[in-house]
């Protein structure tokens, strides 16, 4: 039986859907530059795609615990400006400099928007240092949001991209819980979460190198360098911010009323305002 959402938790679902159902970085980023970025493609330097795999990989294993170690663990606004700015200064460097600087900058970018996710979760009140939260935030840069609106009986990509982690996930929980209960009251081994971690975050870098690689030949368009690496690291900042505010978000929710629940919403929200308004008295020709 569909329960009734609070008020102030149905306006959230709403936002959630809203920034979940939004278009994709690839879309954006054609939209800046003015062409389908798979043509810029062969722009990149041989072995640039498993280079830039390869540095996501290296870089997603770090950043968590460091990310989370300079952060405050109380539920507060998320400083969601301060990050886009140091993406743009980064992404300036990067674009200035060219591809080898590229290479550089990357850690440092996704170091920056790990802390975004970081800091979302923190104010839709998760606990940052536990490690089931840390493990959702790296799920963030997996998920995906494009999808096809013309067909009602389409999973949402949100969800859709959820179901193709869920194993993984699944798996990493079970271990991450088991390391606990090893641990009781001592500190868990950090090499022993990272060899846990190691499925999921190879997943999602999987996922996230697409974009990056993408993101990579755009900024080597003549004439735009700078710009675009500062315009476009701002860009890869906003719209993780906002897809973990929707994941969280959704998260929090399930805590709630329960994961079932929260999707069969999320669904007919997204198929509500996915369909064109017919005015009154207009009939369909």
């Amino acid at each position: 039986m569909s329960q009734t959402l609070e008020t102030q938790d149905l306006r959230d679902l709403h936002t959630a859907v809203s920034l979940l159902t939004a278009p994709s970085l690839t879309a954006k980023m054609t939209s800046m530059v003015g062409s389908p970025v798979e043509y810029l493609m062969d722009k990149l330097p041989k072995g640039a795609n498993e280079k830039i795999h390869g540095i996501i990989e290296t870089a997603l294993h770090k950043v968590v615990d460091v990310s989370a170690s300079t952060m405050e663990n109380q539920t507060q606004e998320a400083s969601n400006k301060w990050h886009k700015f140091g993406a743009g200064v980064t992404g300036a460097l990067g674009g200035f400099f060219g591809f080898s600087a590229l290479l550089v900058e990357l850690p440092v970018s996704t170091t920056i928007m790990m802390r975004s996710i970081l800091d979302v979760a923190r104010s839709e009140g998760f606990d940052i240092t536990d490690y089931q939260t840390k493990m959702e935030c790296i799920a963030v840069f997996g998920v995906t949001v494009n999808e096809d609106k013309s067909d009602d009986s389409a999973e949402s990509g949100y969800y859709a991209s959820r179901i193709a982690l869920n194993q993984i996930m699944n798996a990493t929980a079970k271990e991450l819980s088991v390391l606990t209960q090893q641990a009781a009251n001592k500190a868990i081994d950090t090499t022993a979460v990272g060899k846990v971690f190691a499925q999921l975050i190879h997943a999602v870098a999987t996922r996230l190198g697409v974009p990056l690689t993408e993101k990579a030949a755009a900024q080597l368009v003549p004439g735009i360098g700078a710009l675009a690496g500062a315009t476009l690291n701002v860009m890869f900042t906003d719209f993780y911010q906002d897809i973990a505010r929707g994941h969280f978000i959704i998260k929090r929710l399930e805590e709630k009323y329960g994961a079932d629940e929260i999707k069969a919403q999320f669904d007919k929200i997204r198929l509500a305002t996915s369909k064109p308004a017919v005015l009154i008295g207009h009939q369909p020709e």
